[in-house]
């Protein structure tokens, strides 16, 4: 699904391209082994450790994970191997390495996960194109933006630059990271900050905004800001928003909050 750097002219195809994102969305989101699924991240060592919910011991070996598995007294346990960047199945559950800086985790997917059966939506605002700015974006100068984590774990990442836009009379200058041929910006606006209110969203959201043409020229669809993966599971470890990004406004658009069957907001913590 292509994004424009121009504001939509056409509102009936605007909001049909969103219900399409919004549909690709729940789909990425409640899949089987979707964003929900997630149910563990086992961060281990070289020293064979039990992992909640596996049989047998886990533990690293250099930038994969095995697992020693008994079968019984007369046969040898069986050996599992998770290498970086690929999948193993297991029984119905997928097995998933995970690297953040020097660490390795164990991660854990399954179907079964309580958060995805209890899940029937992902509230949102209805779509509207008043929540479209143009935007400029100016490169950084080779900076690096320090970034905490859920867990309070800080990691230095490139930051790609600064959009500035013009929020409804009120401008604000969002710091963005790279996202491939786009930018990955984390925010939170004062809807987040209100719990209970009948606009309430999730305390913080991540937006992706197309890259900026020859002139810096860019568009940020707040339509498209969407609930963090940690939204669905404690086990991600999503970044916080950057006090630059951190809006002292309501953005009345994007997705609010996961809900179950009754409309009722879904907590997983």
């Amino acid at each position: 699904m292509s994004e424009s750097t121009t504001a939509p002219a056409d509102t009936t195809a605007f909001v049909d391209d969103w219900n399409a994102w919004h549909e690709a969305r729940l789909q990425q989101t409640l899949s089987p082994y979707g964003i929900a699924s997630l149910v563990g991240t086992n961060w281990l060592t070289e020293h064979a450790s039990e992992v909640p919910g596996l049989p047998g011991t886990w533990q690293r070996e250099g930038n994969a994970i095995v697992g020693l598995i008994p079968t019984d007294v007369e046969q040898p346990a069986t050996t599992l191997r998770v290498e970086l960047g690929s999948d193993l199945e297991f029984g119905d559950i997928i097995l998933r390495a995970f690297a953040r800086g020097e660490d390795l985790a164990l991660r854990v997917l399954t179907p079964r996960s309580e958060t995805r059966r209890a899940i029937a939506e992902i509230a949102a605002f209805t779509p509207d194109p008043a929540w479209v700015f143009p935007a400029r974006f100016e490169a950084a100068a080779d900076e690096t933006l320090a970034i905490e984590l859920v867990d309070g774990f800080v990691q230095d990442k490139p930051l790609e630059g600064r959009l500035h836009v013009n929020i409804n009379g009120t401008w604000a200058a969002l710091v963005a990271t790279a996202a491939g041929n786009a930018y990955s910006v984390v925010f939170a606006d004062q809807t987040g900050a209100d719990t209970g209110a009948e606009d309430e969203t999730y305390r913080f959201r991540f937006l992706t905004v197309p890259a900026a043409d020859a002139e810096g020229n860019t568009v940020i669809d707040f339509n498209r800001a969407f609930v963090p993966p940690c939204g669905f599971s404690d086990h991600y470890v999503c970044p916080l928003p950057a006090p630059d990004n951190r809006l002292a406004l309501r953005v009345h658009a994007g997705e609010r909050l996961p809900v179950d069957a009754s409309g009722a907001p879904y907590r997983h913590h």
